[in-house]
């Protein structure tokens, strides 16, 4: 029976610890880079398929926002409402669209007109 010693499998173990803590590090770096304007632009995604009735906290598009401007009817037939949203140190308004289907009122499409600095939502 061979004996191992204490010092002899502690390198090891310290290289297997800074290889975990490295990989982690690297994750949690990863998840926190997402800038506000792809933030702002997976919220505008998440609303697709999603009710245009919902709760103003779950959804960008929803009809109950108080940054609803305007709605018209398309010619396909659908809905598109019109929203501002005002972010930044510009002070611009950057205004998002949600095409919904005038019968089950889920959205269909978003899409967004602005620049980068005032089509964000902070992370």
């Amino acid at each position: 029976m061979r004996k191992v010693r204490f010092m002899e499998s502690r390198p090891r173990n310290v290289k297997n610890g800074l290889a975990i803590f490295g990989v982690a590090s690297t994750f949690l770096l990863a998840c926190t880079t997402i800038t506000p304007h792809e933030n702002f632009k997976a919220h505008l995604n998440a609303a697709l398929s999603r009710s245009v009735d919902v709760d103003p906290a779950l959804s960008l598009c929803s009809q109950k926002q108080k940054n609803l401007i305007e709605e018209k009817l398309l010619p396909n037939g659908n809905m598109e409402s019109r929203h501002f949203l005002r972010y930044g140190w510009t002070g611009g308004i950057c205004t998002y669209f949600c095409e919904f289907d005038s019968v089950t009122r889920k959205i269909v499409h978003v899409r967004f007109e602005g620049v980068e600095e005032n089509c964000g939502i902070p992370p």
